[in-house]
């Protein structure tokens, strides 16, 4: 060996311990076994030999990358696109911390919470992955055993009610009540969620309305329109009500909205 690829020539001193290092490194090229001696007895001197076979560094690249990584990748893509986180998506949805925080003191407080941005700021995700993933986690005292329902009003508002609400009570009657009586009582929804929440004073139920301003581009029918509307108002104003109703729209909405005027003191 040379000294000019090991260095060793200059590192041996008469039975010391000799250190092979490379001073060229394009002139090395140890062979596996040869970087595998460590402490070999070679003319009575030790040699200690620094470095990894390429079993050991592919190892090692393996045992840095779990490390850093503890659960490996299976291949979904966390990112939705141009779609909204939804509430199985929470575990993805990050960075919106201080804005759920927000929307969980209101909701605490409030029976009537407007949620509005630019379109395509996240207000769906917010609502969803964040605010309704927080309260089903008990964020709030006794909000885990909370009743969420959700809807989009498209072209048939008090259906879609409806059948939200059948999905959070499990019971087909209640959207069959509003169904055939919405237009009779303004606080019926609140009346009638009463019948499927306990008697335990924490529990509520969160009605979240996404997509508000469809009622007004989708709904054709004003009758419709003005029931639905008086339905989520009926809910919201009185003191003792156990509804909460949560609606998210464009800021041009927010401020002209019959629901947002009649609502402003809830």
């Amino acid at each position: 060996m040379g000294e000019e690829s090991t260095g060793l020539g200059n590192n041996v001193d008469g039975g010391g311990s000799a250190e092979i290092r490379s001073d060229n490194h394009s002139n090395v090229n140890f062979a596996a076994e040869e970087i595998n001696i460590v402490d070999s007895q070679v003319a009575g001197r030790d040699i200690n030999v620094y470095g990894l076979s390429a079993d050991e560094v592919a190892a090692l690249v393996v045992k840095l990358k779990h490390a850093d990584m503890p659960k490996v990748w299976n291949g979904h893509n966390p990112y939705p696109g141009l779609r909204a986180f939804q509430e199985s998506d929470a575990r993805y949805f990050f960075g919106r911390e201080s804005l759920v925080d927000q929307l969980l003191a209101r909701v605490a407080t409030a029976r009537f919470v407007v949620l509005s941005g630019p379109s395509g700021s996240g207000k769906s995700s917010a609502a969803r992955a964040g605010l309704l993933h927080a309260l089903r986690q008990g964020k709030l005292d006794g909000s885990e055993t909370w009743l969420l329902a959700t809807m989009s009003p498209q072209g048939d508002p008090l259906r879609n009610l409806a059948l939200a609400l059948q999905r959070a009570t499990g019971a087909e009657a209640i959207g069959a009540k509003i169904a055939g009586e919405a237009g009779n009582d303004p606080h019926l929804l609140a009346t009638a969620i009463e019948m499927y929440l306990t008697d335990d004073p924490r529990q509520r139920c969160l009605l979240l309305v996404d997509q508000f301003e469809e009622i007004f581009t989708q709904t054709k029918d004003p009758v419709a329109r003005q029931t639905f509307i008086d339905l989520l108002t009926g809910a919201a104003q009185p003191e003792n009500s156990r509804m909460v109703i949560v609606y998210r729209c464009a800021p041009t909405l927010c401020r002209t909205a019959p629901a947002s005027r009649h609502c402003a003191s809830c």
